[in-house]
């Protein structure tokens, strides 16, 4: 489902990892949940980092 807001579509769908109906981005991901998978991938990249 799309939506006009402020001139720009919104894509209103359920988001892959928490499964809500929300706005998701490319990836279909939620901010939230979007904004959780980027911290833990830079947890993975530190840990490997410091592996080496």
């Amino acid at each position: 489902m799309e939506k006009m807001i402020n001139k720009e579509i919104v894509k209103l769908g359920s988001c892959k990892r928490c499964g809500d109906q929300k706005k998701v981005d490319k990836f279909g991901l939620c901010k939230e949940c979007s904004q959780e998978v980027d911290y833990e991938y830079s947890m993975i990249y530190k840990i490997k980092d410091m592996e080496y």
